[in-house]
């Protein structure tokens, strides 16, 4: 099976603080890969290497079994595109605007997005609800509606390997489930961050569980999640039941003493 996204040895350090320390990973072609682990554990760091807000070393990070520093920004862009956190846009954009900037890596600086482009992002509106809000400004928008559309962007972007950073954070439970659905459903490669270990759980094939900069250990989500590890990792307390399709679902009792 061929590996869509690759990271070997990736170090990265602030002044004498260590953040990532040895990070490899393997993300196959239409496999969906979550990675949890504790705050400060480096998660958001280690995807910021991948989708090129830091830099990382060369020969570290390869997309489609070349190296990301081979590739230009706009090639990049059009390989794998990223689903961050709900954030404001300091410009002031209509829902459709803000979506039709997932067309960008398909044109030149100042070319006009053309009938296909809004082809496209309307498709994309309309596939998490939200085709109605389209001349709606972007930042008068709720915290989850925002999500929403930034998800549709991505949807717009078309490209083959989905970067997820807690995309779900904003949303309540209903849209939650109706976003893994729909990422579920793409014919495409995802490596995502999760807060949410039972959606990661129930959607992922794999888990990397990253701990102190460290990946402590990957397989699938019934091997990966103990009981044992969500006390040492995690510090709580769990059970762990097995759902009627197989998959694991963790029932939190408490603090544990780690």
């Amino acid at each position: 099976m061929e590996t869509k996204i690759e990271v070997k040895n990736l170090n990265y350090s602030v002044e004498e603080l260590e953040i990532l320390h040895d990070v490899s990973l393997a993300v196959q072609d239409k496999k969906m890969v979550g990675i949890i682990g504790p705050n400060g554990s480096g998660k958001t760091t280690l995807l910021k290497h991948i989708y090129r807000t830091l830099p990382a070393n060369k020969k570290t990070v390869y997309i489609n079994n070349k190296a990301l520093e081979d590739y230009s920004y706009t090639e990049s862009a059009q390989a794998l595109t990223v689903v961050k956190q709900e954030n404001a846009s300091d410009f002031e954009f209509t829902v459709e605007g803000m979506v039709l900037l997932g067309r960008s890596p398909y044109r030149r600086s100042y070319e006009s997005f053309t009938q296909e482009d809004y082809k496209v992002a309307h498709a994309a509106l309309e596939s998490i609800g939200m085709l109605s809000f389209a001349n709606r400004s972007f930042n008068a928008l709720s915290g989850g509606e925002k999500q929403r559309v930034l998800i549709a962007r991505s949807l717009a972007q078309q490209a083959d390997i989905y970067i997820l950073d807690e995309p779900t954070n904003h949303l309540d439970i209903h849209y939650q489930w109706n976003l893994m659905e729909l990422i579920r459903s793409l014919d495409a490669t995802v490596l995502g961050v999760f807060h949410e270990m039972n959606l990661a759980a129930y959607y992922c094939d794999e888990l990397l569980v990253l701990d102190k900069g460290r990946i402590i250990t990957c397989g699938t989500p019934i091997t990966v999640l103990t009981e044992k590890l969500l006390s040492e990792v995690f510090g709580v307390r769990s059970e762990i039941i097995r759902l009627s399709n197989g998959r694991p679902h963790i029932i939190i009792h408490g603090q544990s003493q780690r």
